[in-house]
């Protein structure tokens, strides 16, 4: 008998159905060790990677690994498959049990995209011909783990100490969240930022057109707006004679739609947000769909389809609606995407083209999911835009467009179907023209940028290159958990404690190189990650570089001020100050440090702030407070800050 083991139950029971009496197939639920607390990753030498120890996750996976080892024993396994998630961390799961269990017996590692009875058939064969754990994908899951728990713990309990005046408790950061909050930090500077600028535009209804005027002095490029109020009235008094729109111009332009990639993890969530379906719901029904079987994997980058399956989806496109739908490309991936995707990976699909035997409540999902893995195998949509042209008393022209679907192509799977296209001539007259509301004239004005959301911000995430398919909705989730951000109406808004947190993360880097949670930084690291998965980089310098400057940045933050001791400089040492203004104003005035008072002494700036701080420690209520701060750094601090 053999062991195979698999991350969850559902897919535990769905596998054992495939295998049969001679496997058993039990499920250890994600991660089932970390790394100890107490281990100091700072401590590895040159560029080695750390080797910690590590401890189980809690009580309920020590006590899977104890009852698994039992079983080896009493069932006589002669063979443990690793059948973990095909992604970096399902390869470090599975690098965990084999280092658990492979002094008892070999340990093998099993892959596979998709859950069907073929596919898990198929993945067996592999790993006994070649079932090796991936050094590669561990070493970047390691790194990623190593520096996220070094940066993570280390900043965060900084954090924590610098804004204590708060009292909230979990506060934290980290390589991939604290970014994340910048952008809804940045994008909330703009929405408050943004001053409305007044436009207007004049729209005629006719012959079920709507006519849009064309001005001569347009906003911003755009012929059917303008700022000039006059030249919009002065359609209005045209309007009370002229009562005919005649037109001028026909014209026709052909053009086409392309079928859309099948889904990636960020275009599927997109969508599912487009259907008002969150990150998370879609992300879980998602989940479930994959583990009874239905769609493959649902965290990767990927946009291909296998060849074989690809070939399946003809036959149904040809036989539901047609040769003429069936596109005769395949799917293309990007260049700058091609790289980052291991060939093995296929995009989101269905593992079937029915909807049998789906749940209800994963119905709504798999049909996203099902459209568009049709959708992307099929022709492009074809149409025709049409452009009239009108002039009103020769004076003011407007035009309408309209575009109509000739060919519905892959669009027939949204319900898309042809239309037709209205004939017109030239100096055809228009004569009932309405310009009651929503026509006639319209005041508007400019809208700051949308807030962000989740879905959106997801989005902005996958295109800056921070996140990766396993963490996007793990962060925005960490976002709302924090109390970094609300959402309200599905639109994410910063909390009160949103921008401290951002100042303090500014603290961990310098100009020239950026800091830990710049996107910059995350970005390349997650690149560098890319590579060491593909054997591209090797690992350790990579580790070592972000330890040491890591290391570098703590150790000056040690001598700098916190915010709190900034702040106490400020409210409390400066309000002294400021009884003497002129006197201050001479001392940080004067470059070589020395002041002339108003009788004609001069003064030692270093001297008399030491003076400063002795008389200031003797004051009620302040020796506790400057005990903490350095005279030499606070100091420094005055000499600046004034």
């Amino acid at each position: 008998m053999n062991l195979v083991i698999v991350e969850s139950g559902a897919k535990a029971k769905t596998i054992q159905k495939y295998l049969g009496s001679d496997y058993l197939v039990t499920s250890c639920y994600g991660h089932i060790q970390k790394i100890d607390e107490k281990s100091d990753l700072t401590r590895s030498d040159g560029d080695n990677l750390p080797r910690p120890k590590w401890v189980f996750i809690d009580k309920k996976a020590k006590e899977f690994v104890t009852k698994s080892k039992k079983t080896i024993k009493t069932k006589k396994i002669g063979m443990v498959y690793a059948a973990t998630d095909p992604d970096r961390e399902g390869e470090l799961i599975a690098f965990r049990l084999a280092e658990l269990f492979e002094k008892t017996v070999p340990v093998k590692r099993m892959v596979f995209q998709e859950i069907t009875k073929n596919a898990i058939q198929k993945a067996l064969e592999k790993a006994d011909r070649n079932g090796s754990i991936d050094s590669n994908m561990v070493n970047s899951a390691l790194v990623r783990t190593y520096v996220d728990r070094l940066v993570g713990f280390g900043c965060s309990k900084y954090l924590q100490n610098a804004l204590k005046k708060y009292k909230k408790k979990g506060l934290s950061m980290g390589r991939v969240q604290t970014p994340t909050l910048g952008f809804v930090l940045e994008r909330e500077e703009k929405i408050k930022s943004h001053k409305p600028e007044k436009y207007y535009e004049f729209h005629i209804m006719a012959h079920g057109f709507t006519f849009k005027a064309i001005f001569k002095n347009p906003y911003k490029k755009n012929k059917h707006q303008t700022k000039d109020l006059e030249e919009v009235k002065g359609i209005q008094n045209l309007l009370k004679t002229q009562k005919t729109l005649v037109l001028k111009t026909v014209k026709t332009r052909d053009g086409k739609s392309n079928p859309p990639n099948p889904f990636s993890t960020d275009t599927f969530i997109q969508a599912a947000g487009n259907q008002g379906i969150s990150p998370k719901a879609a992300m879980t029904g998602a989940q479930k769909l994959y583990q009874s079987g239905k769609i493959t994997y649902m965290r990767t980058d990927s946009t291909r389809i296998n060849p074989s399956f690809e070939s399946l989806i003809a036959k149904e496109v040809e036989q539901k609606f047609g040769k003429n739908y069936l596109s005769n490309k395949t799917s293309k991936i990007k260049k700058k995407d091609k790289a980052k995707i291991q060939d093995a990976h296929e995009a989101i699909r269905t593992t079937t083209l029915q909807s049998s035997g789906v749940e209800q409540t994963s119905k709504r999902i798999y049909e996203i999911i099902l459209k568009r893995t049709l959708a992307s195998q099929m022709a492009a949509s074809k149409n025709k835009t049409l452009t009239l042209v009108a002039s009103l008393g020769d004076e003011v022209d407007f035009a309408a467009v309209q575009t109509y679907v000739t060919f519905a192509g892959y669009q027939k799977i949204y319900g898309k179907s042809e239309e037709k296209i209205p004939s017109f001539s030239k100096g055809e007259n228009f004569e009932k023209l309405s310009m009651s509301k929503p026509h006639g004239l319209l005041a508007k004005e400019t809208k700051p940028p949308a807030r962000y959301k989740q879905y959106t911000l997801i989005q902005k995430m996958k295109d800056t290159g921070i996140g990766r398919p396993s963490t996007y909705v793990s962060t925005v989730e960490k976002l709302t958990q924090r109390e970094y951000v609300k959402v309200v109406k599905g639109n994410i808004f910063p909390e009160s404690i949103a921008n401290p947190v951002m100042d303090v993360a500014a603290w961990w880097g310098n100009e020239t190189l950026g800091h830990l949670f710049n996107p910059g930084f995350t970005q390349s690291f997650e690149d560098e990650l890319d590579r060491i998965e593909r054997g591209q980089s090797p690992a350790e310098p990579i580790w070592g570089a972000v330890r040491n400057y890591f290391q570098n940045r703590k150790n000056q933050m040690g001598n700098q001020i916190s915010l709190l001791q900034a702040e106490f400089l400020k409210t409390k040492i400066f309000a002294y100050a400021v009884q003497d203004k002129k006197f201050w104003k001479k001392i940080l005035s004067d470059s070589d440090k020395i002041v002339e008072l108003k009788h004609g002494e001069k003064l030692n700036l270093k001297k008399h702030l030491k003076k400063l701080f002795e008389c200031f420690e003797k004051k009620t209520g302040l020796t506790a407070d400057l005990r903490v701060i350095p005279k030499k750094t606070a100091t420094e601090i005055i000499e600046v800050a004034l």
